[in-house]
């Protein structure tokens, strides 16, 4: 058995989330991240930013209660609760969100 290499010098980021139906996010929403150096999010009260989190986490598979929900029905919009057939899920549509790699300086 061969030994494992060490990683290359870089390192993986979330360069975009869009999000559709989840809590306060309607139709569509897109957070383009246009750094890989983020290290937070910030804006006024009610904007959405642990929503943004929120969605992030759901994509990576995380259950309702983690998502302070009692159930994956109260992550859906309001507006949109009605009119969409099911949350999106792993298995049912692609990964909504954008991963790169940056290649680190030398």
């Amino acid at each position: 058995m061969l030994p494992a290499l060490p990683p290359p010098p870089g390192h993986w980021y979330l360069a975009s989330v869009r999000v559709r139906g989840f809590k306060s996010f309607g139709p569509w929403a897109d957070a383009p991240l246009c750094s890989p150096h983020l290290v937070g999010v910030v804006g006024p009260n009610g904007s959405g930013k642990s929503n943004l989190l929120e969605a992030v986490l759901f994509a990576a598979g995380c259950s309702a209660g983690a998502l302070r929900a009692r159930a994956l029905r109260e992550l859906a919009h309001s507006d949109s609760a009605d009119s969409l057939p099911s949350l999106p899920s792993l298995s049912s549509s692609p990964l909504p969100l954008t991963v790169d790699w940056v290649e680190s300086a030398a």
